[in-house]
């Protein structure tokens, strides 16, 4: 059997590999790799996610795949904090699910041009609508792993 294959997550693999991809997807978009930092982006708030299921139910089987709504729901996380800390979760992880696939991770920078421009997400952008989108795919899934973080420290704190 795949050595690999057999390794068990906790939730703090998850919440630590939610803070190293979001840091690295600032990188890939600074340098830019747009399409790896897209997905990238939307692998660091599945982790997040996935940190905040495993966190309340340690024996949990991941349904949800890679669906990052359904993960949002399953996670707590949303339902946690005041009525403005929900909304903006949500909204965040709202903008990366419109978006992002998981199978982002074979899409070259000309693919993902030809994917943003099917979902119509070139209209009304001046200049390289694949880095305004890594842009904003970035910014939401900062402002969930920073919420997240939070939650976070404030759970390990307890």
């Amino acid at each position: 059997m795949d050595e690999v294959a057999t390794l068990r997550f906790n939730a703090q693999d998850y919440y630590l590999a939610a803070l190293e991809r979001n840091a690295e997807s600032l990188y890939l978009h600074e340098t830019g790799r747009y399409a790896l930092s897209i997905y990238i982006s939307g692998l660091a708030v599945e982790c997040i996610l996935r940190a905040f299921k495993a966190y309340t139910d340690s024996t949990s089987i991941f349904n949800e795949k890679h669906d990052l709504m359904n993960l949002l729901k399953a996670s707590g996380l949303a339902e946690v904090g005041n009525e403005d800390f929900k909304i903006k979760i949500h909204k965040a992880v709202n903008r990366v699910f419109v978006v992002w696939k998981n199978n982002f991770r074979f899409f070259s920078n000309s693919k993902m041009q030809l994917y943003l421009k099917k979902i119509r997400r070139d209209r009304g952008i001046k200049g390289d609508f694949l880095k305004y989108n890594s842009k904003l795919i970035y910014e939401a899934s900062s402002e969930i792993i920073k919420r997240g973080a939070i939650k976070w420290q404030a759970l390990q704190k307890k």
